[in-house]
C-alpha cells in the first residue's frame, strides 16, 4: 500500500509525536509498503521515505499563528476560508496515489484548524484515501487549550464525528514497579 503520514513536523525535530511518526513510517516500508511522509518541517527519514513539504500544515507558520490568534478571539474570517481552501488544493497533491492517510495530532488539536477543516472537507466531499486520525492529545480534554476553544465551527471538527474514519487514541503510560 502507498501510506502518507501527516503532522505539523516529522524527525529530526524533537518531539513525542514525532518519534511515533518515525516508528510508524520505518516499520511500514520494513514490511514491504510506500511509505511518505507529509509535514511542514523535518526531513525524509531515509531513500525510501521522503517528505512532502507543505509550510501551511506547519502549527508555526506565520500566517496560521495569526489566523489562529482571530481564531482564539471566536473569530472565523474571511483569512481562514482562504487558507483552508489553499490547504485543501496543496493536500489534494500531496496525497496523489495514496491508499491510506494517518494523520496525527491535525484534527484532535487546535494548532492549525485550518489544516483540520480542509481534511474534513475533502473527507466529506470523499477526495481522500482511507482515513486514519491518531490522536495523541485531545484539546477539549485539555485544561491549557480550553480557553482557546469555541463552540461552533471550525471548533466542534476537533470533537465531533467526522463518520467513516477510523480513529487511534494513542496515550503514553509510564509503568511504575
Amino acid at each position: 500500500m502507498n501510506v502518507a503520514l501527516l503532522h505539523y513536523s516529522v524527525p529530526p525535530i524533537v518531539g513525542g509525536v514525532e518519534s511515533v511518526i518515525a516508528h510508524h513510517a520505518r516499520l511500514m516500508q520494513s514490511d514491504g509498503h510506500s511509505v511518505r511522509l507529509i509535514a511542514a518541517r523535518g526531513e525524509s527519514l531515509n531513500d525510501q521515505i521522503l517528505l512532502t513539504k507543505l509550510p501551511l500544515a506547519d502549527s508555526r507558520h506565520e500566517r496560521v499563528l495569526r489566523i489562529k490568534e482571530q481564531l482564539s478571539r471566536g473569530e472565523v474570517t474571511k483569512d481562514f476560508e482562504s487558507l483552508r481552501d489553499e490547504l485543501i488544493e496543496q493536500l489534494q497533491a500531496a496525497l496523489t496515489d495514496v491508499d491510506i492517510l494517518i494523520a496525527h495530532n491535525v484534527c484532535s488539536l487546535n494548532k492549525n484548524l485550518a489544516l483540520t477543516a480542509a481534511l474534513h472537507q475533502l473527507h466529506i466531499s470523499k477526495n481522500l484515501p482511507r482515513f486514519i486520525l491518531w490522536h495523541h492529545d485531545l484539546a477539549w480534554t485539555t485544561p491549557r487549550y480550553l480557553p482557546e476553544l469555541h463552540n461552533g465551527y471550525p471548533w466542534d471538527l476537533l470533537c465531533t464525528d467526522w463518520g467513516e474514519v477510523t480513529h487511534v487514541l494513542f496515550q503514553n503510560c509510564a509503568v511504575q514497579s
